[in-house]
C-alpha cells in the first residue's frame, strides 16, 4: 500500500501472502483499520463521509467479495450463485456474523431458486454484503472460538474485548499456526502479551488483523489441513497453512464421498462429473485416491471427481441425487451435465450395483473404465445391459483378472511384472522427492536411477497412445532387463519386519519397510504391519501410471 493510500472497505478472501516460515505458519496481511462506508454512512452521514473522503491521499475502493476454492464467488460484483451463497450463509451463521432473524428471513428465498441460479435479489445481497462486513470486524466471540476453531478462551477476543494474557496467548498460537500471523509479528506482539499490554491496541495490531483473515477463511472455506503424508509428489505444493498438500482447499468430503475440483473446473459453471468406485477408502492421505494419486490425474483435466468408497463383501453404489448434494456441498450448481465412470477392484461391484439399478441417469454416462475388474464381468454386464451402456462406451483395463468377456468391449491387458517394477521405482522416486525417506541405499539407488520414468501422466494403457503419451507396455518392452532388476528381492512374508535383511536391497522391500503407500499404522512395530503381496502390488499399483486416461 504507497504512502498516504488509504483502503475504504476490503475483499473477503483467503487474503493471505505466504512466506517460508521459520517454524510452521506465517501469512502476512496489512493491519490497517478497515473502515466501511455504509457503516459510516449510517453513523455520521453522508456528509461527513464525504468529506473523510476528501482528506488525504488516493482512495481505493475495494468491493466486499469472497471468492470460494470450488468456484464462483459472493458479494459485491460477484456471481452470487444459489450453492454459493447458500453455503456462504451458512458459515457466517456459525460464526455469528448474520443474526437469526437475518438468516431466517433470506435463507429460503435463496434454497427455493433453481440449480445455479443467480440470487439477485437486493434485500438478500444487501443482508449478505452487511454480514460479510460484520465478520470483517476483529473480534470472535468465546463460543464462536469454541465451536468453530476448538479454542477454549474464557471470553471474547479481539479489539475492545477482554482480552484476557491466556486467552490472547492462545489466540496468538492458532493464528500463528493457521499462518494468520507472521513470525515477526508473533513474537513481537506475543511479548507485548508477556509484558502486561495485552489491552494496547498498537500493539495487538497484527493479532486483530489475524482474527479477520481467521473469518475470512473460514467462510472462504480456505486454508483446510491437507492430506499428509502424501504419495504421490504432483499432488504437492510448497508449504501452506494446510501444510504441503496443494490440493487441499479444492478437495472436499460430502457424506462418505470425496469431491475433488480440479482447476480447469473452478472457472466453469459446467459440472461435468467423474465418479470413481473404489475398492477401499476415498478421503485422506492412507485413502485409494491417494495411492493411485487421483488427485493429481484429474487436476490437468476438467473433471470433478467424485470418489465412492469400498468395502468388502459391500458394494457401495451412489445416485445422481447423492451427486448433486455433494457438488451443492462445494458452494457448486446442484447440477450434473455429464458423467464418466470408473472403478477399480471390488470397487466394480459399486459400480454394477450403481447401473444395475439405474441410480444415475445413463443418458449422462458418456463413458465407463473397468480396472482389473473382470472377476465382477457377471453383475458389470447386467449392470450395462440395465443402464443400455454400448460395448463402444466401455474400456476395461487389467493387469492380474484377464481380459472382459464381453464383445465390443475394449480390453486392454498390461505386463502385471513391468507395471509391479514401474510401482515400485515411482513411489521410491516420490518418496525422495518428498522427503519421506533419506538418501536411498546404495544398492536402491542403483535399481531405481536405472529406469527414466516420465512424469506421472505421460503413460497410457491405449494402443496406439495418444499424442503426447507413451504406451506402458511398450516402456515395460523398451526396458525389461533394468525393470526385472527392480523385483530382486520379492517374496511372501506374514508382517513387514520378517523383511529387515532385504530393506537395503530389494526395492519391495524398501517399500514396505518404508510405509510408502500409508497403508500401516507408523507407530505400530513393524512385526505388525500387514505384508503385501507383489500380485497384489501389480493389481494395484497400475492405476496411478494409466490414471490419467480416466480424465482425458
Amino acid at each position: 500500500m504507497g504512502s498516504g493510500r488509504r483502503v475504504v472497505g476490503e475483499e473477503v478472501g483467503d487474503g493471505a501472502v505466504r512466506q517460508g516460515p521459520k517454524q510452521p505458519g506465517a501469512a502476512t496481511g496489512a493491519g490497517s483499520t478497515i473502515v466501511m462506508v455504509d457503516r459510516l454512512q449510517r453513523a455520521v452521514g453522508n456528509a461527513a463521509v464525504t468529506a473523510l473522503l476528501a482528506r488525504g491521499g488516493p482512495l481505493s475502493l475495494q468491493r466486499i467479495r469472497v471468492d470460494l476454492p470450488a468456484g464462483g464467488s459472493v458479494g459485491e460484483g460477484a456471481t452470487n450463485s444459489r450453492e454459493g451463497v447458500k453455503l456462504v450463509l451458512d458459515r457466517l451463521h456459525v460464526l455469528w456474523a448474520i443474526t437469526n432473524d437475518e438468516f431466517d428471513r433470506v435463507y429460503p428465498g435463496v434454497s427455493a431458486l433453481a440449480p445455479g441460479d443467480p440470487v439477485t435479489d437486493a434485500a438478500t445481497l444487501r443482508t449478505v454484503r452487511n454480514s460479510l462486513a460484520r465478520a470483517d470486524e476483529p473480534t470472535l466471540a468465546a463460543a464462536v472460538a469454541q465451536a468453530q476453531f476448538n479454542l477454549p478462551v474464557s471470553a471474547s477476543v479481539g479489539r475492545a474485548q477482554p482480552n484476557s494474557v491466556a486467552d490472547i496467548l492462545m489466540l496468538q498460537d492458532l493464528l500463528h499456526t493457521h499462518w494468520h500471523l507472521t513470525n515477526d509479528a508473533y513474537d513481537r506482539e506475543r511479548a507485548a502479551v508477556l509484558a502486561g499490554r495485552p489491552r494496547t491496541s498498537v500493539n495487538l495490531s497484527q493479532t486483530y488483523a489475524g482474527i479477520t483473515k481467521l473469518k475470512r477463511a473460514a467462510i472462504a472455506g480456505t486454508g483446510k489441513q491437507g492430506w499428509d503424508p502424501l504419495i504421490r509428489a504432483d499432488e504437492a505444493g510448497p508449504p501452506g497453512p494446510g501444510g504441503t498438500d496443494r490440493l487441499a482447499d479444492r478437495s472436499f468430503q460430502y457424506d462418505e464421498f470425496l469431491v475433488f475440483v480440479p482447476s480447469g473446473a473452478v472457472a466453469s459453471a459446467v459440472n461435468r462429473v467423474h465418479v470413481f468406485f473404489s475398492a477401499g477408502g476415498v478421503v485422506g492421505a492412507d485413502s485409494h485416491t491417494e495411492h493411485h494419486g487421483l488427485r493429481g490425474a484429474a487436476e490437468s483435466h476438467d473433471w470433478i471427481l467424485v470418489g465412492v468408497p469400498g468395502e468388502v463383501g459391500v458394494p457401495h453404489g451412489i445416485t445422481l441425487a447423492q451427486i448433486r448434494e455433494a457438488l451443492e456441498s462445494t458452494g457448486r450448481a446442484a447440477r450434473v451435465d455429464a458423467v464418466r465412470m470408473s472403478a477399480h477392484s471390488r470397487g466394480n461391484g459399486g459400480l454394477a450395483k450403481t447401473l444395475r439399478r439405474r441410480l444415475i441417469d445413463p443418458s449422462l454416462i458418456e463413458h465407463v473404465t473397468v480396472l482389473d475388474g473382470s472377476d465382477f464381468h457377471r453383475s458389470l454386464t447386467a449392470g450395462f445391459r440395465s443402464s443400455r451402456i454400448p460395448p463402444a462406451n466401455i474400456t476395461a483395463d487389467f493387469v492380474t483378472t484377464g481380459p472382459f468377456p464381453m464383445r465390443g468391449v475394449r480390453s486392454q491387458g498390461m505386463d502385471a511384472e513391468g507395471i509391479r517394477a514401474i510401482g515400485y521405482a515411482r513411489l521410491i522416486n516420490d518418496a525422495v522427492t518428498l522427503g519421506r525417506v533419506s538418501a536411498l541405499p546404495p544398492a536402491i539407488a542403483g535399481l531405481v536411477s536405472a529406469v527414466t520414468l516420465p512424469s506421472r501422466g505421460s503413460f497410457s494403457a491405449n494402443s496406439p497412445p495418444p499424442a503426447g503419451k507413451t504406451s506402458i507396455n511398450a516402456f515395460v518392452r523398451a526396458n525389461r532387463a533394468a525393470l526385472r532388476g527392480l523385483l530382486v528381492g520379492e517374496r511372501s512374508v506374514n508382517n513387514v519386519g520378517q523383511l529387515s535383511s532385504a530393506r537395503d536391497t530389494s526395492p519391495y522391500a524398501f517399500v514396505e519397510w518404508n510405509n510408502l503407500l500409508n497403508i500401516n499404522d507408523p507407530n505400530a512395530p513393524r512385526d505388525q504391519w500387514r505384508s503385501v503381496s507383489a500380485g497384489i502390488y501389480s493389481h494395484h499399483l497400475f492405476v496411478a501410471e494409466v490414471a490419467d486416461d480416466l480424465f482425458a
